[in-house]
């Protein structure tokens, strides 16, 4: 007897209305198909396919590989990305992109290609090729959405790494104004790196209210205490900076950083950790102690 089951995916909680229907139009379900495997296996093949064919992800006891199912139906998108994941999660990018190419080549939503930009910009760390993948994803989508941002602020993120201030400064200004626009609020992590930005640009005041913008909004966010400290040393405020990093040590080993899902795998850039802040305020203590 064949059976068909589907696990059910986790609840996504989305406050901003677009983000949520974005969310559930890309949203998957993994389908298990079974029986023995040595019965059924034109029914079995025949249900693969269509499930396949319906946009989601079949799963059985043989299934479990993504490669054994792509002997089956090996222009599957979803099973070339399941194929790349493991070898993502050992943190080998290299190894796993040629199968991230492979979902990318055969996917008819374009999602897999804002996806791989994504893995680009975040984790492989390669900039200048997620740029072009984010241009190419922003001709057939619009300045969509991946991973909660936009294109254009994960432009601006390539850009800032890459030195490139003004493309940079551009971007996350176009970005801002228009979600002031629809929001009436730009998002604290997109003010914490135009507050990032212009600390490289060493327009330390204008950093220290942009930081000030995304603490408004997330009062205990470390990251953006840490560099609006730094943004204080700079303009010769030491005593002040080192109770802003005294703050952000606390808070960072309450847990308060940068709360992005994918955080947990992989450092977003300017990303602090306390051998950071340690380092700092030590640096910064000696300072204070040679001018006494």
């Amino acid at each position: 007897m064949l059976k068909i089951r589907h696990f059910a995916k986790p609840r996504i909680v989305v406050s901003n209305p677009s983000r949520r229907n974005w969310y559930l139009m890309k949203r998957k379900l993994q389908i298990f198909v079974s029986s023995t495997y040595s019965d059924l296996k034109g029914e079995r093949q025949a249900a693969v396919e269509a499930i396949l064919r319906s946009g989601n992800i079949p799963a059985g006891m043989e299934l479990f590989a993504a490669g054994s199912a792509l002997l089956i139906v090996p222009k599957a998108s979803q099973l070339w990305q399941q194929k790349a994941m493991p070898l993502f999660k050992q943190k080998k990018y290299e190894l796993g992109m040629p199968f991230l190419d492979s979902a990318v080549k055969y996917d008819k939503t374009n999602h897999w290609l804002e996806y791989r930009a994504f893995m680009k910009c975040i984790f492989q760390k390669s900039y200048r090729a997620a740029i072009n993948d984010f241009n190419l994803a922003i001709k057939k989508n619009g300045n969509s959405w991946v991973m909660d941002h936009s294109y254009v602020f994960y432009k601006g993120l390539c850009y800032l790494q890459l030195n490139k201030l003004d493309s940079a400064e551009f971007l996350f200004k176009k970005e801002m104004e228009q979600e002031i626009k629809d929001c009436k609020e730009a998002h604290y992590l997109h003010w914490f790196y135009m507050g990032v930005l212009q600390h490289e640009q060493e327009k330390y005041a204008e950093a220290i209210t942009s930081f000030d913008n995304s603490l408004r909004q997330n009062s205990q966010f470390s990251d953006a205490q840490y560099y609006k400290a730094v943004c204080l040393f700079e303009l010769k405020q030491i005593n002040q900076a080192l109770d802003v990093l005294n703050q952000a040590k606390e808070n960072l080993k309450a847990g308060y950083t940068l709360n992005e899902d994918n955080a947990i795998y992989e450092a977003y850039p300017y990303q602090i950790n306390k051998v950071m802040i340690n380092a700092t305020i030590d640096g910064y203590r000696d300072e204070l102690s040679q001018k006494k």
